[in-house]
């Protein structure tokens, strides 16, 4: 044994700057390679790519929400202002009654306005630009998803325009002497308040429409017989895809809520469509569509 011993000998100090293999593997264990690290981050990257979209999908569903609760406290306050008004309309502008105040057309009535005692959420609109003047267009009639505008809503305008006589003007249409719900064919389908269009500037720089069935007014919406002229004008975002995005930071698509509108109906029931085919129907617009 003693020879043995003898012949294996003491162990032998380490090199000079050699470590210890076990202290060595430790550290090595400490880091991450480059190739790992753009491993890592490469599958960030990816998971960003799918969950953002669909955070900002639930984000406007939200808003969505919201809009269509503005929609159901309007289609009520309509309903009511129908039922103490003989079963007529109200007009989309009133020439005959002077607000003071009224943001609309120097300080007449718009549809606001006429149904402002029937809504409860009315009061200041808190808009930055839009204090003192009327309450009528309060919270609800802001649009979650188009803040910047003062109503996001626009009223069929085929359901009344100010009174017979006024302005000097006499006509025998139904909606200058106002819209009774009995004289409707369809009110289940027929629009009465929906998510204001782009606006009549963007028609007629993009697409250079003057007709008065293509203008829209932000507050009022002006429908039309023709499906293939609801189709190129109204139908977002084809229309876009035609004539480019509309020009300013005022004007607001249709179809902000995921590629539809939130509408009120003559029956008082609101709802989301989505634009194109399903919002151009001749029913949607026109009183007397069969």
């Amino acid at each position: 044994m003693l020879q043995l011993r003898q012949s294996v000998g003491p162990a032998r100090p380490p090199r000079p700057g050699a470590e210890p293999l076990q202290e060595t593997m430790l550290v090595r264990r400490r880091g991450f390679t480059l190739i790992e690290l753009l491993v890592v981050i490469a599958i960030i990257a990816i998971l960003a790519a799918i969950l953002f979209p669909v955070f900002a999908q639930a984000r406007e569903k939200a808003r969505q929400t919201g809009c269509i609760s503005n929609c159901k406290q309007i289609g009520t306050a309509v309903m009511l202002y129908v039922q103490d008004y003989d079963e007529v309309f109200p007009m989309s502008d009133n020439f005959a009654i002077i607000i003071r105040g009224s943001p609309v057309q120097g300080g007449y009535q718009y549809w606001g306005d006429a149904i402002a005692p029937y809504v409860r959420n009315g009061g200041q609109s808190n808009h930055p630009t839009l204090q003192g003047g009327t309450g009528n267009y309060g919270p609800y009639q802001r649009c979650p998803s188009a803040q910047q505008m003062w109503t996001g809503y626009a009223y069929n305008i085929m359901l009344g325009y100010y009174p017979n006589g006024q302005l000097g003007s006499v006509s025998s249409a139904p909606e200058r002497n106002g819209v009774s719900l009995a004289s409707l064919t369809r009110p289940a389908d027929l629009i009465c308040v929906l998510d204001n269009q782009p606006m009549y500037s963007w028609l007629r720089n993009n697409l250079g429409r003057t007709d008065a069935n293509s203008q829209i007014i932000h507050y009022r919406w002006f429908p039309t017989s023709s499906v293939q002229t609801c189709m190129t004008n109204y139908n977002w975002p084809d229309s876009q895809a035609l004539a480019g995005p509309p020009r300013g930071g005022e004007m607001v698509p249709s179809a902000r809520h995921n590629g539809g509108i939130n509408s009120v109906y003559c029956d008082g029931h609101a709802k989301w469509i989505r634009t194109g085919n399903e919002m151009c129907k001749i029913e949607r617009g026109i009183p007397t569509a069969p």
